[in-house]
């Protein structure tokens, strides 16, 4: 299994799914700010997985895993992540967004085409890359606090919209199964027909506050991983609907944030 991810203002962990083991912290609240967005780069010309993350500072990071033998940064502290991690940061860039742009509360890549899609400090709660068109990929626009999913074309115009009547705290799609789930704030999990944005059903994640969970897909998009406001991630069956393995981060915290990763059979879950 690949790593299962967690953020928030502690930095970014990487869990194996396969061991429920920590492998590293990537970067501290105090180095680049809050990590408010994450997302896994894969490349099929290139075996080594990349990790992107945001923060609430506006810095883009980019950590690629380590091969062996490959030179760590210079600093003790980057030395001492990177041998225990084996994770190191090959690019970061203070991006800029106006005075109120700062931070970056979404991120996307799209496998097909390469590119990388960062919103900073704007109200979508997510972005993502949708079906691809004649001139480049729809981009997907999830609004948090109104609800609202607008879908873009390549120029940035929108296409349509369509109101969910719920307050969003993140999305994933699977154009190929015609899949969408987003996270209903005060319910759990929403899975979506993609084609026509019906709801089909919702799976219930155990709350005591209202806060925003990261989800995912897993297994060949067969499970659905979702964070919490308690320090587990709750892996369920998208048909079912049952919750099929539950990973406990060893502390009663917000888990704000997870991605999916899956390399040679081996499934990692950051968060």
């Amino acid at each position: 299994m690949f790593p299962d991810i967690h953020v928030g203002e502690d930095g970014t962990y990487i869990w194996d799914l396969q061991t429920s083991r920590l492998l590293s912290l990537l970067s501290g609240s105090s180095m680049r700010g809050i990590t408010t967005a994450i997302a896994w780069i894969i490349r099929l010309d290139d075996a080594e997985e990349v990790l992107v993350f945001g923060t609430n500072d506006g810095f883009l990071c980019i950590w690629k895993h380590k091969k062996a033998g490959y030179v760590s940064s210079n600093t003790p502290e980057s030395q001492q992540l990177t041998h225990i991690s084996q994770f190191i940061e090959v690019a970061c860039e203070h991006l800029e967004g106006g005075l109120d742009g700062l931070e970056i509360s979404g991120i996307a890549y799209d496998t097909s085409t390469g590119q990388l899609a960062v919103i900073l400090q704007h109200w979508p709660q997510v972005v993502c890359f949708g079906q691809t068109g004649f001139g480049g990929p729809e981009i997907w626009s999830f609004g948090r606090e109104d609800g609202i999913i607008h879908v873009l074309n390549n120029t940035g115009k929108v296409v349509k919209s369509k109101m969910t009547g719920t307050v969003i705290g993140h999305a994933a799609m699977n154009v190929k199964e015609d899949t969408l789930i987003i996270d209903d704030v005060s319910q759990g999990v929403a899975v979506f027909k993609l084609s026509t944005t019906d709801r089909l059903r919702t799976f219930n994640v155990p709350l005591a506050t209202r806060r925003l969970r990261s989800i995912a897909f897993h297994n060949s998009n067969s499970a659905i991983i979702s964070g919490s406001d308690h320090g587990k991630i709750y892996i369920f069956d998208r048909h079912m609907g049952d919750v099929i393995d539950t990973i406990d981060i060893g502390i009663k915290d917000w888990v704000q944030s997870v991605a999916v990763s899956t390399m040679s059979a081996i499934t990692t879950v950051a968060n």
